[in-house]
């Protein structure tokens, strides 16, 4: 496979980002532009950003959230069409004002008007922590807003057109590899990655599924069962992988 382009790391602001008290924070569920970037993403778009609004408060918690208005110039994948508008979203808990990050992006009012390359994802698709509803600050005020999450992103400009057309690639290759999936065909892979007489067959086999996607998901928590302790690891290694984090995992993977 090509190179891919990664998310370059600097002394940038934080974006789509939940700050904790101490600073630390989080704005992309992936650092880096890659095969499981795209698989957990719905919308690939490049956008020009028109408007940063004002954050505003979420219920009766102490979170605040901030919305983010683009105008879509170009669709690499999903449904969204050139023209039409996108709206992110991010959280912020206490103070917002050490906004480094890995995502290393600053929306700001001096970027209207910039282009970027943003892989979303529905917020409302996104648990918040894996304690379930109940602790879910989000309310239904900001559901409603039908906002996008930032998987990963990229500046148009720092991107070029050796990594737009590298970014095309792993689109193209990620969702090719996803189109291969047969129920079938994942039970078999798993039992093959379970079963497996040396690591490069377990390895062999974990790739097909991961190449797969997120799809396999329910073939491999059928077969968690009546899996061994060791078989249901490896599962499990593998869930982990095609999953989406939940928003406040996610916060300490970078």
């Amino acid at each position: 496979m090509r190179s891919k382009t990664h998310l370059r790391v600097g002394a940038a602001v934080v974006v789509f980002a939940i700050s904790l008290l101490t600073q630390r924070g989080f704005a992309c569920l992936r650092d880096a532009l890659d095969d499981r970037a795209v698989q957990w993403s719905s919308e690939i778009v490049m956008a020009k950003l028109s408007a940063v609004n004002d954050p505003q408060p979420m219920g009766s918690s102490s979170l605040q959230y901030q919305t983010y208005d683009f105008e879509i110039t170009e669709s690499y994948d999903g449904p969204a069409k050139a023209g039409e508008k996108v709206q992110v979203i991010r959280f912020i808990a206490g103070a917002d004002t050490a906004k480094s990050s890995i995502c290393g992006q600053a929306f700001t009012d001096k970027q209207v008007g910039k282009l970027f390359l943003l892989l979303l994802r529905p917020e409302a698709d996104l648990h918040w922590n894996d304690r379930g509803a109940d602790s879910d600050p989000r309310t239904q005020e900001v559901h409603a807003l039908k906002a996008f999450m930032v998987v990963h992103l990229e500046s148009a400009y720092d991107l070029g057109t050796d990594g737009l057309a590298d970014a095309k690639y792993t689109i193209t290759s990620t969702r090719a590899g996803e189109a291969q999936f047969k129920a079938d065909d994942a039970k078999l892979q798993a039992q093959t990655m379970i079963n497996a007489a040396d690591d490069t067959e377990e390895s062999q086999a974990e790739k097909a599924l991961t190449d797969m996607g997120p799809k396999v998901v329910p073939v491999l928590n059928d077969l968690m069962a009546d899996a061994e302790p060791d078989a249901k690891a490896r599962l499990q290694k593998v869930i982990r992988a095609v999953s989406p984090p939940s928003l406040s995992a996610s916060m300490h993977q970078h």
